[in-house]
């Protein structure tokens, strides 16, 4: 029905449902359920097509591009990879953010301090 998935597509489905699984949370089943059927991933393609078959024209060419990638071992392991990739990004984006904050934090303690001790002195 469609051509070839060029290894540049199949690249950018793979990202684009690993930032989707993670902006939305569903980073823990998704791994869970991946990691249980990789290796039926041939299986799973071919049934994913016939149940999700009259839901994919909403997707369009996409949503065929991505039952066909994910008919393969191989892709569902990079797919992992991917997500743990951008799971180790996000965490340490929240780490720099939540040092930052406390830092702030304690120097506008440090101002307010040194606020009320130049009040007190005068």
């Amino acid at each position: 029905m469609y051509n070839e998935i060029t290894p540049e597509r199949k690249d950018e489905l793979i990202d684009k449902l690993a930032q989707f699984l993670v902006k939305h949370e569903m980073t823990a089943p998704a791994t869970l359920f991946l990691d249980t059927f990789k290796s039926l991933a041939w299986l799973g393609g071919f049934y994913a097509t016939i149940f999700i078959e009259p839901f994919l024209p909403f997707y369009e060419k996409e949503g065929h591009e991505l039952v066909r990638v994910l008919e393969k071992k191989e892709n569902i392991e990079i797919l992992l990879k991917k997500i743990e990739e951008i799971m180790e990004k996000k965490r340490n984006y929240e780490i720099k953010e939540k040092s930052k904050i406390k830092q702030e934090n304690k120097k506008s303690k440090i101002t307010n301090w040194i606020e009320k001790l130049k009040k007190k002195i005068k």
